[in-house]
């Protein structure tokens, strides 16, 4: 088998869960089929290191806007051009499977199946906390391509209710795999655990980016207001504190 990945993820995260997943998945695919062939295709300045195996190959497309000067005379023919150079490099898909790893709009005139994996429904359930410039693209973009797919991947059953729920999509399209850990993850053994707790208290722990989405300011106006905290710690890893917002935020 030959799957052409659309690699959009790794031009929009230096880490994070889903490149994480695609990371940790692809080359154990290879080691479980041997006749099974990875192209990862990307298109752009790349934010992290693509997942490496004999059997998957990096093909970078080159953005035509780069060549076609002066932009203003070209802007108007510059995705058509863009989606003929992506088929003249990866073909029209006979016999192969193009998988998006980010709702990858599908390129003009494949021939072969077409799948995408959706990981969660965010921004359409909470569509009030995902109201920047762009969002409403995005969700336009991401109907599109589920729309568009033989089969939709879920990660889990929460999310396949969601994709029926919003887009109407018949069940038999849609398969669910579920998530688990790579192997970095297991428990350990008392004498590996050489790092101190971050606390001697209980804590809540926080773990991640603090960005809109995920709702930390709503975390922390509850925690303020919650009792409990005189006893319970609530613990943030992640990036630096802000001085200004978050710090004020803490304080309440």
């Amino acid at each position: 088998m030959k799957i052409v990945v659309g690699g959009l993820i790794y031009h929009i995260q230096s880490k994070g869960g889903i490149s994480r997943l695609y990371n940790e998945i692809l080359p154990r695919m290879c080691d479980l089929d041997k006749s099974l062939w990875i192209t990862l295709v990307t298109h752009g300045r790349l934010r992290q290191v693509l997942p490496k195996h004999p059997h998957i190959i990096h093909r970078a497309i080159p953005r035509v806007q780069r060549y076609m000067r002066p932009r203003r005379v070209w802007r108007p023919v510059v995705p058509w051009v863009q989606q003929l150079v992506c088929r003249l490099w990866i073909g029209r898909g006979e016999g192969r499977v193009w998988h998006s790893t980010y709702y990858n709009i599908l390129p003009e005139k494949w021939d072969g199946m077409y799948v995408v994996t959706v990981v969660d429904m965010i921004h359409e359930r909470f569509a009030n906390l995902h109201n920047r410039p762009g969002d409403e693209r995005f969700r336009e973009q991401k109907r599109r391509s589920v729309l568009a797919a033989d089969i939709v991947i879920c990660i889990s059953e929460s999310t396949r209710e969601d994709v029926q729920w919003f887009y109407g999509i018949d069940d038999a399209r849609i398969q669910v795999v579920l998530l688990a850990c790579s192997d970095v993850f297991r428990p350990l053994e008392y004498d590996d655990c050489s790092a101190r707790p971050p606390t001697d208290r209980p804590f809540l722990l926080y773990v991640g980016l603090r960005v809109h989405y995920k709702n930390f300011g709503g975390l922390i106006r509850a925690y303020s207001a919650w009792p409990g905290r005189e006893e319970v710690d609530l613990v943030v890893v992640g990036e630096n504190w802000s001085v200004d917002e978050e710090q004020h935020l803490v304080k309440l």
